[in-house]
């Protein structure tokens, strides 16, 4: 093998434009699209502000994060209703701007590492500040009622290093982006192994 085909980085990271879902867009559920905005904007996919995006996301108002965003409403709590849209119909929304945009959950973290070495960044569904994930059933309308991770939230991982910390961008964070331990991160994402890659 060509020394020139096998990279091996011990660190790299992505200069990934920043979506708040916080400000000036005030989306206190909208992680998931904001995630993906900034993924599909590095890559020059999309020019649109977080609003429209959010506004076109595909919808379940029967409350199955599975189909759509459960609920319809990313910019306010709704009772009873898990609200997320679960990795496939992101998939799905996010090749409406590119066909290189792929569900890659049950990835691991080093298939991850892969991606960002390729200059892809990763959607990834972990918990919200990285904290120990916590289970509850919730029902979710068409989809009935699921075991799922009730602190989830979700970035974009632009990043990694020698120590094995990972880089977010966290849109949900006035930090913007940061750096996570190998364990918390780890930790958060293996609950689910649930992400979408923007290629």
């Amino acid at each position: 093998m060509s020394s020139t085909v096998v990279k091996s980085y011990s660190s790299k990271t992505l200069k990934v434009p920043f979506v708040s879902q916080l400000s000036p867009v005030n989306a206190p559920f909208g992680c998931e699209g904001a995630s993906l905005l900034m993924a599909l904007k590095y890559k020059g996919y999309s020019k649109v502000g977080l609003r429209t995006f959010l506004d076109d996301m595909p919808k379940d108002k029967g409350g199955n994060p599975y189909k759509g965003f459960a609920g319809g409403n990313p910019y306010a709590n709704q009772n009873g209703v898990f609200q997320s849209i679960f990795p496939k119909p992101l998939t799905t929304y996010g090749k409406e701007y590119s066909s290189k945009v792929a569900n890659v959950s049950g990835y691991s973290t080093t298939q991850i590492k892969k991606e960002i070495d390729k200059g892809n960044p990763v959607v990834a569904y972990v918990t919200l500040d990285f904290k120990k994930p916590v289970w509850a059933k919730w029902k979710m309308g068409s989809a009935g009622t699921k075991n799922i991770v009730d602190n989830m939230h979700v970035v974009t991982v632009i990043g990694y290093n020698s120590n094995g910390s990972y880089y977010v961008a966290d849109p949900n964070s006035k930090k913007e982006k940061y750096w996570v331990s190998k364990t918390n991160f780890e930790r958060a994402y293996n609950a689910l192994q649930w992400g979408v890659v923007v290629r």
